[in-house]
């Protein structure tokens, strides 16, 4: 009876083990594939409102995001891309094919940086960052999600 109860806990133990390798493997996100370091400015002096409406203008894929414990799907705006457009316009593009037009400004609420997109686009909630061809809307601080885009 002992050796058969060994081997019971020896095979429940296993399995213990593997189970949790492969939910650990299953559901671990790829950090290494995603350089958080590019995204690391927009709070420099020399970044206003209007460095930030000149530079946004152009076409930005969605890359990531990182969201709070426990919430949010990282994968949830694969394909988005959004085309900001000098006259104050805002394409939201999903697989290339423009899905929504919005008007968008820059504003500054507490003396940060953030869109004013009407009608809202989710992934451009929060303040904004803008490193050269990054682009991050930052809700982190409010116990939310942080978008990333890269410029096409």
């Amino acid at each position: 009876m002992s050796n058969l109860f060994f081997l019971s806990m020896k095979n429940y133990a296993a399995f213990i083990v593997i189970s949790a390798l492969v939910i650990y493997l299953g559901c671990k996100y790829d950090v290494e594939s995603f350089n958080y370091s590019d995204y690391n400015c927009g709070r420099e002096p020399s970044i206003d409102s209007l460095y930030i409406a000149q530079h946004i203008i152009g076409k930005w894929n969605w890359k990531n995001m990182l969201c709070s414990e426990g919430m949010g799907n990282e994968n949830i705006f694969a394909g988005l891309s959004l085309q900001f457009i000098e006259d104050g316009t805002v394409n939201t593009l999903q697989n290339n094919v423009i899905t929504n037009t919005s008007a968008w400004r820059v504003v500054i609420v507490n003396d940060i940086y953030k869109l004013s997109i009407s009608p809202g686009i989710e992934p451009t909630r929060g303040d904004i960052r803008l490193c050269d061809d990054y682009l991050t809307f930052d809700e982190l601080g409010e116990d939310l999600c942080n978008n990333y885009f890269s410029r096409n």
